[in-house]
């Protein structure tokens, strides 16, 4: 009984992602699925690439040129209550996004964007790699 009524209430609380309503900032799939979709890339005067990384309504930024010693990464827009938001994290030198803390997602959707390369990964280490 005792752990029927646990079951039962970890289904209530938890759910699955894809039972659960998305905000409408929210895109379908998972978070990796989502940069990339909201990736454009485009060619400076110099042949200098730079991207930009719309994800929804609430992350928007820019990464480039890459190779140039001037590289940066702009963010306009990051809501961490919105449906994503990014940090940069030290360890692997990567961009992570995240869903919004408001969001019903698995806490390891994740998606990384390579500042060297402007790739996006599933994971942290093959961003830091640059594989």
């Amino acid at each position: 009984m005792f752990i029927r009524t646990i079951a039962i209430l970890l289904l209530i609380g938890f759910g699955s992602p894809e039972a659960t309503p998305a905000s409408e900032d929210t895109q379908p799939g998972n978070v990796y699925e989502a940069v990339l979709a909201g990736k454009k890339c485009q060619e400076g005067t110099s042949q200098n690439l730079s991207c930009r990384y719309k994800v929804g309504q609430s992350l928007d930024f820019e990464i480039g040129p890459f190779g140039d010693p001037y590289n940066t990464i702009t963010f306009y827009r990051s809501d961490y209550n919105g449906g994503y938001y990014a940090k940069f994290g030290m360890l692997h030198g990567c961009v992570v996004i995240t869903p919004g803390v408001n969001e019903k997602r698995w806490l390891s959707d994740f998606a990384f964007v390579s500042p060297k390369n402007g790739k996006v990964y599933r994971d942290w280490v093959k961003c830091q790699t640059g594989l």
